[in-house]
Formats: C-alpha cells, structure tokens, sequence
C-alpha cells in the first residue's frame, strides 16, 4: 500500500510538472532546448513503461525529440 501512495505522488509530481507553461515554447521558441524539467519528466514516464508517441503527444515534443532524450540519457548511465 505504501508502495502504491508513492508511485501515486511521483504521478502527481509529474503531472504538476506538465501543466506548468514550458516559457520557451510559450514565447515562442520552438528551438530551444527542452528545460530540465522537461528531460527529467520524460525520462520518468518512460522508466513507468508511457510509450514513445505517448510520451511525445503528452510533453508536446515531437517523437524524434523524445527518442533523442532517452538516447542521451541511457549513454549519460
């Protein structure tokens, strides 16, 4: 049960995470690198089994992106 509230708390830290304005994007920077907080959030829903098209449609990061994230993170390890 204690395992369950802590997974449910790292959903919600998550999902509080994506309902917060990305300002690059708001201010219209479509290039710019993804923040952090972003990486960190996609790199979290892929380690909880989100695949890659809902993990992209969810952060709004096209595919290649979120594929590009992971790829650097697993060579970070």
């Amino acid at each position: 049960m204690e395992e369950l509230n802590r997974q449910a708390q790292d959903q919600v830290k998550i999902f509080a995470k994506l309902v917060k304005p990305d300002a690059e994007k708001s201010a219209g920077k479509e290039s710019a690198a993804p923040t952090a907080n972003v990486r960190d959030t996609i790199i979290k829903l892929a380690g909880q089994g989100w695949s890659i098209d809902e993990i992209a449609r969810t952060v709004k990061y096209s595919k290649g992106e979120v594929e590009l994230i992971l790829e650097l993170a697993r060579d970070a390890r």
